[in-house]
């Protein structure tokens, strides 16, 4: 069940990078709530929540069902932060289409996210890269090739980031 070596960190690494990639798009929205550009903030926001909701769904269906036989309180603690990471995506989303979202509260947002992100690197993914299926790590390599080819284009992004955080 366990993959090799150079597979495991390959498929670690990619899911990381998934996480910067989602919070890339999450910076530059904070930057249009800041400039105040409306038009922006929808289209980033309508980016940013389609492929959260599909990283989510790929998660839970990939990453957290197989967990559950290993670590259930963990699993059950993901899906959790998960249910309330979408219902606050459709209250801001609702603030986001009436142009009355503020900026703070999409930067607390962020901090769940993050946090969130932090959890499943050093848990799920770990758990993912050693002990999904060959077949099943090569289906998410697959799907989220895209985040490998964004980290290399992406210089200045954890500057960015630590900007945000402060």
């Amino acid at each position: 069940m366990a993959s090799t070596q150079d597979g495991s960190e390959g498929l670690y690494a990619l899911l990381v990078c998934e996480h910067e990639r989602l919070d890339g798009i999450f910076c530059q929205l904070l930057d249009a709530l800041h400039a105040d550009a409306r038009e922006d903030v929808r289209q980033l926001w309508t980016h940013f929540e389609d492929d959260i909701t599909t990283h989510m769904a790929l998660e839970e269906k990939y990453i957290i069902e197989g967990l559950w036989h290993e670590g259930p309180e963990e699993a059950r603690a993901l899906l959790g932060e998960h249910d309330d990471i979408r219902r606050k995506l459709a209250e801001l989303s609702v603030g986001v289409e009436l142009h009355c979202v503020s900026e703070d509260v999409v930067k607390a947002f962020v901090r769940q996210l993050r946090d969130h992100a932090r959890r499943e690197n050093e848990h799920a993914y770990q758990w993912a890269a050693h002990f999904l299926d060959a077949d099943v790590q090569e289906y998410l390599r697959q799907r989220l090739g895209a985040a490998e080819s964004f980290r290399k284009n992406a210089p200045g992004l954890h500057a960015r980031r630590q900007a945000i955080s402060a």
